[in-house]
């Protein structure tokens, strides 16, 4: 009789229960929940653009605990029951207290260039950021490993976990502060420790994870003041204003779109009058100045009548002297600086948007009494929305329509998408105009005219798509003028007649402005009173509107074309060619004049590259040369097919979810909205997907290669629908949001459910010739989709959506191909072949 051999360990969870799969649901919910949670908290701390590069490079510790735990193999998987009750606790305690402690560095970047060492600080807080998902990322990596038959499962849940928390995360936007967000999003980290823990691990970890569960929430309910909160550098505009003596803040509250916040500075009054004229003899009355996530936005101006007058010396009130009583439209109205221009030039109704939603509120309530109760006259309508939804759903029509876009203490040039600035956008505002009514711009000015003169082409190219009169140019129904810090631009949908050029002559002259194009204008009345070195401005308008507009704008060292809503990025001026002169310039302030913002997108994707290399390949490389990792079967050639397999998995699901948010926010009104119309149900269809793939986990690969054939080029079908439905929704506008939703969901679930069907079944196949492979894989695939929407927001900069659909669409087949050479065992063929033993009576 043979001896009997020690049972080995039991891979826990293998038989698929349902507590264990709800447990990774919840830390994937938790993980997601947590991450956007981070994304508002340092945008507020650092902004946009450098909290975006911070939180992306953060996400790479999924990465690292793949690693980690491929490194770890069977040591880990062993020891699961007790490591993953471990990894939710540690999530749910590191995710709120890594936040309070990062909040408080001060980052500056503007000290990059002279003190280098500040880097490693900028490294540290990456590391620090990680950490939590270092933990999410182990326990659904760890459950990959424990559950190898059953990946389509796991994968599910994960899936699920994820849309659903998004959604719940961005629903929260609404009414959480998002300091409030990480200390739920531990929580729910708890949650699923006490989940796991029930399958076995510490005695003690049930009831421990029960109590943290209970006082995170008694925190949120009971102790609202305990909560990481952003720390204002000294370097963002609202730190500045507040080193003011005996400034402070009157009032702040958190919207979706970010932390508005309201400061008061009586011993150095707030002055916010963009482009006020020297000459002015009026004073500028008390303003709270207005900061969205510590960066300029507007002011709030104290409205008694008399005190009102300074904004008769606006450049921006020369369309009330052209269109007497106009009804007029504010779009993006600031704290209502706009409103009180209008109704200070006789106005007979003013409708204002307004997109923040805790603004308008406070306006209404807490700011009315201050601003004079103007939006309560007869006439003024202070609305929601953003600009381009309004324009697009309206049916309204006005004399002048003034287009808030100044930015004050800052450029306003963050590289985001901007559905008004572009052909498609403007040419809906002028939709909305009275025949001869005025469009009116007025943004700042750069020492090399860039965002001020792409306003020309794009204003130009709107009237000529909309409609001239005949014998009618783009320039007759154009004017320009500039002040010191500002150029303002006036459009018609008519030609300016001989009277409107002598009113708009006297009122230039009047504050003392310059002409940068009036349709008559002589030569010598360019640059004559704020005299600038060269005339860049004048000699710009006189180019963009003759007939060489194309090869100006080809030739010019900024990229000033029109934008269009298949590539809305109105702020992202950097050309590539010219970054080499302008650098070269650098000592002259040549440095200036890079558009930083945008070079950190391609910075954060090189150091993705570089740090995946650092948390993926470089610990394994490293426990292969020391001879703690097993040899596998996979061979150099199978083991790189394989790494690029789950690389385009990463890249390509991630791109097209991305671009498919970005493509739709238009439609939805709103990044907030599209983010979580989009998200939920193409992360819920894709878990869908990923369970319905697992009744091919144990197929052949033949099999699997024919299966995974089919559903990518479902998938490609698909996203031609989707796409192609991105396209015509706009003509939908005016349906409620809950249609809008039901709308995007049904345009999404199709290539959703088909995308999720590669990850589990390659996997599978991994886990079949190597099973430390399995936690590898999700490793790359996680650092992989830490690179996708960086890649696609950059392809979609440089190229347009659909450019970056089609890429990260066409990454799929390149994986397929990865698959070719893969063959059924022979011992895995034989198994099958061999009957099965009956047991005996």
């Amino acid at each position: 009789m043979p001896p009997s051999r020690k049972p080995g360990p039991r891979a826990p969870y293998l038989d698929g229960r349902r507590p264990a799969l709800w447990a990774i649901a919840l830390i994937s919910a938790a993980a997601i929940s947590l991450e956007i949670s981070y994304i508002r908290l340092f945008s507020a701390a650092l902004g946009h653009d450098l909290a975006s590069m911070v939180i992306s490079l953060a996400l790479l510790g999924v990465g690292a605990a793949g690693s980690a735990l491929a490194i770890a193999g069977d040591r880990a998987t062993k020891r699961a029951n007790a490591l993953l009750p471990f990894a939710a606790v540690a999530f749910g305690l590191t995710g709120t207290l890594c936040a309070a402690w990062g909040l408080g560095w001060e980052i500056v970047p503007q000290s990059f260039s002279w003190e280098p060492l500040r880097l490693v600080k900028l490294a540290g807080l990456y590391i620090l950021l990680a950490v939590p998902f270092v933990f999410s990322g182990g326990a659904i990596g760890l459950s990959l490993a424990a559950f190898r038959q059953s990946v389509g499962r796991v994968y599910r849940a994960d899936l699920l976990g994820a849309g659903l928390g998004g959604c719940a995360a961005l629903a929260g936007s609404y009414w959480l502060d998002p300091g409030h967000g990480t200390i739920l999003a531990g929580a729910l980290g708890f949650a699923a420790a006490f989940v796991f823990s029930m399958r076995g691990g510490w005695r003690w970890m049930p009831l421990t994870s029960l109590v943290l569960t209970g006082a995170s929430i008694a925190v949120i309910l009971l102790l609202p003041g305990m909560r990481p909160q952003p720390q204002f550098s000294t370097y963002r505009d609202l730190g500045q204003t507040l080193l003011a003596p005996e400034s402070g803040v009157e009032w702040q509250s958190w919207d979706p779109l970010g932390l508005v916040t309201a400061v008061r500075s009586p011993q150095i009054p707030i002055r916010f009058a963009p482009g006020l004229s020297l000459m002015c003899p009026h004073s500028i009355p008390d303003q709270l100045g207005l900061f969205l996530d510590g960066g300029g936005y507007g002011a709030v101006t104290r409205a008694d009548g008399a005190s009102s007058e300074f904004v008769r010396c606006l450049p921006t009130a020369a369309p009330f002297r052209l269109r007497l009583q106009a009804e007029t439209l504010v779009l993006n109205n600031a704290g209502g600086l706009p409103v009180l221009e209008a109704l200070a030039g006789g106005a007979s109704r003013v409708d204002a948007v307004e997109p923040l939603i805790r603004l308008r509120e406070a306006l209404h309530e807490d700011f009315a009494g201050f601003a004079g109760n103007i939006y309560e006259r007869p006439g003024v309508r202070l609305l929601p929305g953003t600009a381009r939804e309004y324009v697009e759903r309206s049916g309204e029509t006005y004399d002048v329509i003034r287009v808030n876009v100044h930015v004050p203490g800052g450029t306003g040039l963050s590289v985001t998408e901007d559905y008004l600035r572009t052909r498609e956008g403007l040419a809906a505002v002028l939709q909305r105009l009275n025949p001869g009514g005025i469009l009116a711009f007025s943004r700042p000015m750069e020492a090399l005219p860039s965002a001020s003169i792409r306003l020309i082409p794009l204003v130009a190219d709107a009237l000529e798509s909309h409609g001239l009169p005949e014998n009618a140019s783009a320039g007759d129904c154009m004017a320009m003028f500039r002040g010191p810090f500002t150029m303002t631009l006036l459009a018609s949908t008519a030609p300016f007649s001989a009277d409107d050029l002598t009113i708009l002559r006297g009122f230039i002259d009047q504050l003392g402005l310059d002409i940068v194009w009036l349709p008559d204008m002589r030569p010598e009345e360019a640059n004559r009173r704020n005299v600038l070195d060269q005339g860049q401005y004048a000699e710009a308008a006189r180019a963009l509107l003759g007939p060489d507009r194309d090869g100006f704008i080809a030739g010019y060292p900024y990229d000033i074309s029109v934008p269009r809503d298949e590539r809305p990025y109105f702020p992202a001026l950097f050309r590539w060619e010219s970054a080499r002169n302008l650098y070269g310039e650098r000592l002259r302030g040549g440095m200036g004049l890079i558009q930083w913002s945008y070079l950190l997108i391609p910075a954060t994707l090189v150091q993705a590259a570089f740090a995946g290399i650092l948390f993926i390949l470089a610990p394994l490389v490293a426990a292969r040369a020391s001879g703690r990792m097993e040899e596998t079967r996979l061979g150099a050639g199978r083991a790189a097919r394989f790494t690029f397999y789950f690389v385009a998995l990463g890249l390509g699901f991630m791109m097209l979810e991305i671009i498919a948010i970005k493509r739709l926010t238009l439609f939805m009104g709103g990044p907030i909205q599209a983010t979580a119309a989009v998200l939920g149900p193409f992360l819920v269809f894709s878990g869908i997907g990923a369970g319905w793939a697992q009744r091919w986990v144990e197929a052949s690969p033949q099999r699997v290669r024919r299966v995974l054939g089919l559903a990518i080029l479902a998938a490609a079908v698909s996203a031609l629908f989707l796409f192609g439905m991105a396209d015509r929704m706009p003509a939908w506008m005016n349906m409620p949001v809950a249609g809008k939703a039901a709308l995007v969901a049904v345009s999404v679930a199709p290539l959703a459910l088909f995308l999720g069907f590669p990850f589990p079944l390659g996997l599978a196949l991994v886990s079949r010739k190597a099973p430390r492979w399995a936690a590898w894989a999700f490793g790359v695939n996680g650092c992989a989709s830490v690179a996708g929407p960086i890649a696609a927001q950059l392809i979609a900069i440089e190229a347009g959506f659909g450019t970056a659909a089609l890429l990260g669409m066409g990454l799929y087949p390149l994986a397929w191909c990865c698959l070719l050479g893969e063959r059924e065992d022979r011992s895995r063929r034989r198994r099958k072949r061999r009957p099965p033993e009956r047991r005996a009576e």
